[in-house]
């Protein structure tokens, strides 16, 4: 079991080059049920469910620093036709602020 340990280690310590994905931040999107109108950065919670609708998953949770803690949500559209996608919407408080789309092929 040790030498397994050592071999994992001298194998993570190896030069070879790791490609890391780089998803692009948005400042726009189009929604995937309503393609002729545009969510974009700034927009509230409101604007967005009524452009949009609602999202199909969504996560909450707290993030804080000095005694305050501010409210981060993540909306995830996911669409699983002919070009797999899934759009990522956070929103801190009520306010978007990034937009990230990544292909789901």
């Amino acid at each position: 079991m040790f030498q397994s340990v050592i071999s994992t280690t001298a194998a993570a310590n190896d030069s070879k080059s790791f490609e890391i994905a780089q998803v692009p931040t948005l400042s726009a999107w189009r929604p995937y049920n309503n393609p002729d109108r545009l969510i974009s950065v700034g927009m509230n919670k409101g604007q967005v469910i009524a452009i949009a609708g609602k999202p199909d998953h969504e996560e909450s949770y707290y993030q804080g620093g000095g005694g305050r803690l501010t409210r981060i949500s993540d909306w995830y559209y996911i669409r699983s036709d002919f070009d797999p996608q899934t759009t990522i919407l956070k929103f801190v408080q009520e306010n978007l602020v990034t937009i990230t789309s990544t292909s789901t092929r």
